[in-house]
């Protein structure tokens, strides 16, 4: 796991890069596009994500390419009950994007991010059965 907390940037080639950030409510038409391509994510309404963009930005990420479109995501969320608790709700990557690790590093600068500003200590999720990559 990545335990550094500053925003992380990846070289995949001399000419791309991906920066890891957090998302902006511009994202949301981008990443509900990406979670509809996947295929493997139930798919919510292209409204809920630009409200998530919103409203859990601070506890979700996104990669960019070099001129700052979103190729991936992880949508994530405190547990009102256990807030030491990061719930991940869904992690998608772009098909082009796909087979690189981009999926893990996500989730990593992710969550090296929550540990720092939200003293989070542990991590929940659910994996439908089918879903290997996963």
């Amino acid at each position: 796991m990545c335990m550094n907390a500053a925003p992380a940037v990846f070289a995949r080639t001399r000419s791309e890069f991906l920066t890891i950030d957090v998302p902006r409510v511009e994202d949301g038409a981008a990443i509900w596009r990406i979670a509809r391509d996947s295929e493997v994510l139930d798919l919510n309404s292209s409204y809920s994500y630009l409200l998530w963009c919103r409203d859990f930005a601070g506890t979700s990420a996104v990669a960019r390419t070099d001129d700052g479109r979103p190729v991936g995501f992880v949508t994530a969320y405190l547990r009102p009950d256990r807030p030491r608790t990061l719930l991940v709700w869904q992690v998608a990557v772009d098909t082009a994007h796909r087979g690189r690790g981009l999926a893990a590093r996500l989730l990593d600068a992710l969550t090296a991010r929550v540990m720092s500003e939200h003293g989070v200590t542990g991590i929940e999720t659910t994996i439908t059965p089918g879903n290997t990559a996963s």
